[in-house]
């Protein structure tokens, strides 16, 4: 775990990058302004100006989605990874920090299982991915291995309780 002082340093990336970015005329200022603004949250917690809302650029409200779910995703040496399930769901619930309609992008672009994937359901059963839906990567249809069924886990109500795991 990085002390304080470690943390303020470790929050000077996103300046950093900037800077080393600045002066190049062939990168926009769009993807400068996301270097420098991709740990801004909309609520105005995130650093390093403290921006909110529509003050951060749409660019770096993604870029932000994007790190989060990587960070989350990737172990590091203070911490363990989480699955992609688990990092999905962590930042579904970040609507005070991260833009709802960027997220929403990201759900509709995130492919957690691919189709033909093998997974364990809650139910105990194995089964095959068989078609993945935009916007709910964490309930694709899927067909158990011993029996066939289907379960289409994001439309059939009779499938609520069901979950990957």
């Amino acid at each position: 775990k990085l002390t304080d002082d470690e943390f303020t340093i470790m929050k000077m990336h996103s300046t950093y990058g900037y800077h080393i970015l600045e002066p190049k005329k062939d990168i926009s200022q769009e993807v400068k302004l996301g270097v420098l603004q991709h740990h801004e949250k909309m609520n105005g917690n995130g650093y390093p100006l403290k921006l909110q809302g529509d003050q951060i650029t749409p660019f770096a409200r993604i870029l932000s989605v994007a790190d989060i779910y990587d960070a989350l995703v990737t172990e590091r040496p203070y911490k363990d990874a989480f699955s992609p399930r688990d990092a999905v769901e962590m930042i579904m619930a970040m609507t005070g920090d991260l833009d709802i309609h960027m997220i929403q992008s990201f759900l509709n672009s995130v492919i957690l299982y691919p189709v033909d994937s093998i997974i364990k359901l809650s139910t105990g059963e194995f089964a095959k991915i068989v078609q993945n839906i935009p916007g709910y990567p964490t309930r694709p249809t899927v067909i158990t291995l011993n029996h066939g069924q289907i379960y289409a886990l994001a439309s059939d109500i009779k499938c609520a309780s069901i979950i990957i795991i």
